[in-house]
């Protein structure tokens, strides 16, 4: 039975995306990511009467979801702990939260990767697959991943009233749900905003 009723906002979880300290002395070795939630807390239970357990649920999926996806494209990432403990980002809100400590910005072979746009990419998509995933199965639906951005772009004049777009859609080693079905294409002409977009099937 929820303790509070809120304000009916229906906000799915809380999440804090940090960096960590620490490196290991060889000065080789990646530090790695590390997550944080909070069950010991209202008996247990969040003000919707829920078990804590589903932050630590959560903060588990996140660690594992990063590790498996940094592993499978940079080499072996470190996973570290995941701590219980009583801190305010995971102890206050009414909702599942987390803290996930990403890398260590104190570690020189963290930040060699953390300044690589694609590794930054990687991580997000990551973070952003666990949270789909969570929240999907917290509600008992299906779970598609957005794929990801086409590449080869090129836009062709054929004549005065014609456009020849091409692109090519990308696969996402990573993720088998993440295949593209259909594309929209959104026009937009002199000064005037964006249409609506049309739904096309091929590329």
């Amino acid at each position: 039975v929820p303790t509070k009723q809120g304000l009916r906002v229906p906000i799915e979880l809380s999440l804090a995306v940090h960096s960590d300290a620490g490196f290991h002395k060889d000065g080789r070795s990646i530090f790695g990511s590390l997550a944080v939630c909070t069950t010991s807390f209202n008996d247990g239970r969040l003000s919707s009467g829920i078990s804590r357990m589903t932050s630590k649920s959560f903060a588990d999926l996140l660690l594992t979801g990063v590790n498996r996806d940094l592993s499978s494209t940079y080499g072996a990432w470190s996973r570290r702990d995941l701590y219980d403990r009583n801190y305010s980002e995971t102890r206050l809100p009414e909702v599942p939260s987390a803290i996930l400590e990403t890398l260590s910005h104190q570690s020189f072979p963290d930040m060699k990767l953390a300044l690589d746009p694609n590794f930054r990419f990687t991580m997000a998509r990551s973070i952003y697959k666990t949270i789909v995933r969570y929240v999907a199965d917290m509600h008992g639906k299906a779970c598609v991943i957005s794929p990801l951005t086409p590449n080869n772009f090129s836009a062709e004049i054929t004549d005065k009233n014609k456009v020849t777009l091409r692109w090519q859609p990308v696969t996402d080693k990573l993720e088998p749900t993440a295949i593209p079905t259909s594309y929209n294409i959104y026009t937009a002409t002199g000064t005037g905003g964006f249409d609506n977009g049309v739904n096309v099937k091929s590329c």
